[in-house]
């Protein structure tokens, strides 16, 4: 999955968590975490993938970010909003695990009409849900429960609906990116969170 589908996912449940702008961006922020992984692509695509959707896209992972992301919430806003913080955290992260169990062989390149499988089967053949105890790759797709072609219409109904959700969500006024404008300016001079 593409980091903007993660970021709207996290945007929409940080809204559903009714914790302000601070408790948008930490589910936001989990929502993308898991991701971090891609810093492999510093050392190439080989260490790319041996690393991505590994340890960050496990459930230990998805717990581990959640947790680390609240103790920072924590630390640097409200020890109280935190614990009701903790579960939105930890359902961003999920969100990011569910999602990527969806990819199969799909990548930026393959809208230029590049073939995905290019980067290596490793990299696209899901993830690994289980790790530390298993480095089994689980997919939607390569366990046969779902065809490319029903994948490809499946992305463009989301896409549809997420642009949908933004066109309501800015005719109501707000705009999912309005959370990340305030990043670093909170009026309160309390820290990033």
């Amino acid at each position: 999955m593409d980091p903007l589908t993660h970021y709207i996912a996290g945007y929409f449940l940080g809204r559903r968590s009714q914790l302000g702008d601070a408790g948008i961006r930490a589910v936001t922020l989990c929502a993308l975490l898991p991701d971090i992984d891609m810093i492999g692509a510093v050392a190439g695509w080989d260490a790319l993938c041996e690393l991505h959707r590994t340890a960050t896209h496990s459930l230990l992972g998805a717990l581990l970010i959640a947790v680390l992301v609240t103790v920072g919430f924590a630390v640097c806003r409200d020890k109280a909003q935190a614990l009701q913080l903790l579960p939105w955290c930890v359902l961003g992260t999920l969100s990011h695990l569910f999602l990527d169990l969806f990819s199969f062989k799909t990548s930026l390149l393959s809208i230029f009409g590049v073939a995905a499988a290019q980067v290596g089967p490793e990299y696209l053949a899901g993830i690994e849900l289980f790790w530390p105890l298993s480095t089994a790759r689980f997919s939607f797709v390569t366990a046969g429960l779902l065809s490319q072609e029903f994948m490809n219409i499946a992305m463009l109904v989301i896409f549809s609906l997420v642009i949908g959700g933004v066109v309501s969500e800015a005719r109501r006024g707000t705009a999912p990116w309005h959370a990340w404008t305030v990043f670093f300016r909170e009026s309160n001079g309390n820290g990033w969170l």
